[in-house]
């Protein structure tokens, strides 16, 4: 796999053993969808794997791009890839969970390509998510790949944009919305309105 576009364009990704490399289609049609955001962004690369979103967008003119890999070997490689660009101070790299890995910011976009089963059953998807919301930029998206066969994905504090299908998967961009306020059903009941 290699970067598609900018001025990397052609380099090979890092390729550790395990890597869940993107899909030259599926990268093609998102960063299609998601160009005008890219320059001088900053960006924010969740359980990032090879890299692939986070340098993509880097090569394509970010500001700047955090990778969060919990792999050791994975995460090495990206530093080494980056050293050998003469981009290392463009971009850092964390060793960890990606639901305590979404800090600093405020980042313009955020990628979250989770291992599918394991994510769906983590309990602590809500509180990565609402960390990740904190981080977000007002205009910024939060981009999420989920299967095709699961649906449109629905999470408080976030709402649908656009879904890029391709064969069985799923790119879903989002952005942030106001959550509900706990305090609402108490207000209407006070006001008279929660009749029974």
């Amino acid at each position: 796999m290699r970067i598609q576009s900018g001025r990397f364009k052609g380099r090979r990704l890092p390729t550790p053993r395990g890597a869940r490399p993107v899909p030259a289609r599926l990268k093609t049609s998102l960063f299609g969808v998601l160009l005008p955001r890219i320059p001088d962004a900053r960006v924010l690369d969740l359980c990032a794997g090879v890299g692939g979103f986070g340098l993509e967008a880097l090569s394509r003119g970010a500001a700047h791009v955090t990778f969060v890999e919990r792999d050791p070997r994975a995460a090495g490689a990206i530093q080494a890839w980056l050293e050998e660009a003469g981009a290392a101070a463009e971009a850092c790299v964390v060793r960890g969970e990606w639901t305590r890995g979404a800090r600093g910011g405020p980042f313009d976009l955020v990628f979250l390509d989770p291992p599918y089963e394991a994510w769906e059953r983590d309990r602590r998807v809500d509180q990565g998510l609402a960390a990740i919301r904190s981080v977000l930029a007002e205009d910024g998206v939060l981009v999420v790949k989920r299967p095709v066969r699961d649906g449109p994905w629905q999470r408080p504090g976030f709402e649908l944009l656009r879904r890029v299908e391709v064969a069985s998967t799923a790119y879903e961009i989002l952005s942030p919305s106001p959550l509900p306020d706990a305090n609402d059903g108490d207000r209407q009941g006070a006001d008279g309105d929660g009749r029974s």
